[in-house]
């Protein structure tokens, strides 16, 4: 029996585009591809070992006609390299949206998932 390693409470959309991403702490700016998103986070791989905890500046270039935000602030929540024969960027992120303000409940625009306005999307 395998065990899901999967934690998320909402299930992530699949949707592959590239990204361009800048690190707040250190001004660094990387290309990478994002490869899922939900209402509460995304998925991307890159080229750079972030640490978790970095704030990120994350431009989407390609989001379907009813997604809003294109430019957003996350967090990263972890980082691992990816260990294959062959691939395509040296590791995965996994970030969710930055809080504002610091009020505890309160996330900054991020990708909205509108119901029903996905159609050309597929769910993992």
């Amino acid at each position: 029996m395998s065990k899901n390693r999967d934690r998320r409470r909402i299930k992530r959309i699949s949707w592959e585009s590239w990204v361009t991403i800048e690190d707040s702490n250190t001004g660094r700016v990387l290309t990478g591809i994002l490869y899922n998103f939900n209402s509460e986070g995304i998925y991307f791989e890159c080229d750079a070992p972030l640490k978790n905890g970095s704030e990120l500046s994350v431009k989407v270039e390609n989001l379907p006609e009813t997604m809003h935000a294109k430019v957003f602030r996350a967090e990263v929540k972890w980082a691992e390299e990816i260990v294959a024969p062959v691939v395509m960027h040296n590791y995965g992120v996994g970030a969710c949206y930055a809080r504002m303000g610091g009020r505890p409940d309160s996330r900054s625009d991020g990708l909205k998932v509108i119901p029903g306005g996905m159609e050309t999307a597929q769910e993992d």
